[in-house]
């Protein structure tokens, strides 16, 4: 059993009942806005300063925030970021595809009549031109069983 009457110090739980980890977040949080603050402050008073002042500012800046050297250095030159969103950039849309109906009616145009043979230069163009019609890039599925279209492809 303590006795804290004794001058022994209390245990972890008799200090924190809802454990030695409660609130932790929020003091935390508090402390890296306090950090901001005082390095968006420091940092406008470094860029007005001149080369002597700024070695007594950063070795003030260090000892307020507890940085290393170098970090603080770093931190004073470019000022505070700004907090990033946790969401990433919404993404790209797909380039448009072309099925098997839009490439047969590209195809169909671009046959000879005489070998009924592709002529991929006509294929090209129509390709192009239907590209340019919708503002997107076109990418033709099944690149692999049409082995006759190689050269072709945007």
């Amino acid at each position: 059993m303590y006795s804290w009457v004794d001058g022994q110090t209390p245990p972890i739980w008799a200090l924190f009942p809802m454990g030695h980890r409660a609130g932790w977040g929020e003091s935390m949080r508090s402390r890296i806005a306090a950090r901001r603050h005082v390095t968006s402050i420091t940092h406008r008073r470094c860029v007005q300063a001149s080369r002597k002042e700024k070695a007594g500012i950063l070795d003030e800046f260090v000892e307020t925030t507890r940085y290393n050297p170098s970090y603080a250095a770093r931190a004073l030159r470019n000022g505070v970021s700004e907090a990033r969103s946790r969401s990433s950039p919404p993404r790209a849309p797909c380039a448009r595809t072309l099925g098997s109906s839009g490439l047969s009616a590209l195809t169909s145009r671009s046959l000879c009549e005489e070998c009924t043979c592709l002529n991929p230069g006509q294929l090209r163009r129509d390709i192009q031109t239907a590209a340019e019609a919708t503002r997107r890039p076109l990418r033709v599925e099944n690149r692999d069983q049409n082995p006759g279209y190689e050269g072709i492809w945007l």
